[in-house]
């Protein structure tokens, strides 16, 4: 077993360099009686734990005992009288009788010499023997003090700066409701189906019109030349004939008529006509003043000819009451066209609901939710004359969810192969995008993908706290710029102490590595 000696002016840290660069892994440490070192008990243990990360395992002895044999050996060549000397040089012949001589003289002069030196040693430290218990206590805890604020003090922060450098891909995936594991092969992944049921009421204003007022009223006389009487039933109708103000507007009769035969009398010798003659009731087709003719108009009968061997009509009276109002009413189209805006407007409100329902790293696919429409209602009717009416509806919707931690173990997966030799994927600095596409004829969801993700050098964050642990500064920022991949290292050291005792703390958790892209 080696054995490394240590005087008086070195720190532990310079002990601990002297066992790092033996390749023995066990070693014998000399250390001086006078060092710092045995004035704290702590000391040893401190030594003892850093040589036991190092792979060390060493045995401390007191410097003394080693330095006393020395001493002893080498004493009488040392305080050898001049005297001595000469007679040696001149007295060849004699020089083992001689050197024997001497070396008892040196011995007997040797001791009165350590007398003299304790006799001053006692004279110099004249204070109060009560102050030296004192002394030593201070010096065992400022010397603790100061080995342990070396070892647990002393904090680095380590920033490795890489140059930016990241790959893309993009791909087209499946999301399956069936499945529940991700299923590499056919680039897809499980999605959860989750429904909500929404309702809303809107009013609208209604735009159809429609024409309302008053009927013309008023009588028709009926001219029946035929030799058979004319029965015409209530809602006969009556045409105004060509070339006269009104053609071709109708009117109805209001009750049922008979009308007799017409009947020829001889006068003088010649045939006299009489046509059955009878007036009836009527109204206009429809309202409006339009219908307020003059009088003295001809009209034809619904079902006869107008002529002297058949029937004719005509109005004594003008006709008259007839009146027109445009009014606002519902149409239809009001109706459907307002359902389905609300509908419509529902979706939003269904799309918030469901997020509700979002786990932990769901996502929701917004542009694809299934709705369906339960119950729908409105309070009024087609040509009712309302100036506005309520709608009211209730759809179900289906939202259909996805965990990110799925795709991302399936980029991983994709990306894996991209990635070069020497780096791995950066967990933090990743941008993922994700389009909807559509649905396949099967019924599953397809989304495009596209992720673009950073390459960080594949370093061994703890393997480096270990390299780093208990190195001088410039020790430790050669070992970072040697990093592959890296181009820049820069190490802070908390607290600022003196250079001579500088060192990367020798416990691994005050070291922290960071990895920052330029």
């Amino acid at each position: 077993m080696p054995t490394l000696y240590c005087h008086n002016e070195e720190t532990i840290a310079d002990i601990l360099d002297k066992i790092r660069s033996t390749a023995d892994e066990s070693v014998t440490i000399s250390i001086d009686p006078e060092s710092v070192y045995w004035q704290n008990l702590e000391n040893e243990a401190v030594l003892r734990e850093a040589a036991h990360r190092l792979g060390k395992k060493i045995s401390i002895v007191n410097e003394s005992a080693a330095v006393s044999n020395v001493v002893d050996e080498a004493a009488p060549a040392v305080m050898m009288p001049v005297e001595a000397a000469t007679t040696q040089s001149n007295e060849e012949e004699a020089k083992k009788s001689d050197e024997t001589a001497d070396n008892s003289l040196a011995e007997s002069k040797v001791k009165p010499k350590k007398s003299k030196s304790k006799s001053k040693f006692r004279k110099m430290f004249t204070f109060p023997f009560v102050l030296i218990p004192l002394l030593f206590i201070v010096l065992v805890l400022g010397g603790g003090a100061f080995a342990a604020g070396v070892y647990y003090l002393p904090q680095a922060e380590v920033e490795l700066k890489v140059s930016k450098k990241s790959i893309q891909k993009e791909s087209q995936i499946l999301l399956r409701s069936e499945q529940e594991n991700v299923d590499l092969e056919s680039l897809s992944i499980p999605v959860a189906v989750r429904s909500v049921e929404v309702d809303g009421t809107s009013q609208v204003d209604s735009t159809g019109t429609k024409t309302v007022g008053e009927k013309a009223a008023g009588s028709i006389t009926i001219y029946n030349w035929q030799d058979v009487a004319v029965q015409l039933p209530s809602g006969a109708i009556f045409t105004v004939n060509a070339d006269q103000e009104g053609e071709g507007f109708t009117f109805i009769s209001t009750a049922a008529l008979t009308i007799s035969p017409r009947t020829v009398e001889v006068d003088g010798g010649n045939p006299v006509i009489t046509p059955g003659t009878e007036t009836i009731t009527v109204e206009a087709s429809d309202v409006g003043a339009l219908f307020n003719l003059p009088a003295g108009l001809k009209f034809t009968v619904n079902g006869y000819t107008y002529s002297y061997d058949g029937v004719q009509g005509v109005n004594a009276k003008l006709f008259s009451g007839g009146s027109t109002e445009e009014v606002t009413v519902v149409a239809q189209s009001d109706i459907d066209t307002a359902l389905v805006e609300l509908q419509s407007g529902l979706e939003p409100k269904a799309k918030e609901e469901l997020k509700k329902l979002l786990g932990d790293g769901e996502k929701l696919i917004e542009e694809h939710l299934v709705t369906e429409v339960t119950q729908e209602s409105a309070d009024a009717s087609a040509d009712d004359e309302v100036e506005a009416f309520n709608v009211s509806s209730k759809i179900r919707a289906n939202g259909y969810f996805y965990n990110e931690a799925d795709l991302d173990k399936l980029l991983d997966e994709l990306l894996k192969n991209s990635v070069p030799e020497g780096f791995t994927l950066s967990e933090d600095e990743r941008r993922v995008s994700v389009a909807y596409v559509g649905v396949t004829e099967e019924g599953f969801i397809k989304i495009k993908v596209t992720v673009e993700t950073l390459l960080i050098p594949d370093v061994d964050i703890e393997n480096l706290k270990n390299e780093l642990a208990g190195k001088k500064p410039e020790e430790a920022e050669q070992i970072v710029t040697n990093i592959e991949h890296v181009s820049e290292g820069q190490i802070v050291l908390r607290p600022k102490l003196p250079s001579f005792i500088r060192r990367l703390p020798f416990r691994t958790d005050r070291i922290s590595v960071d990895i920052t892209v330029e």
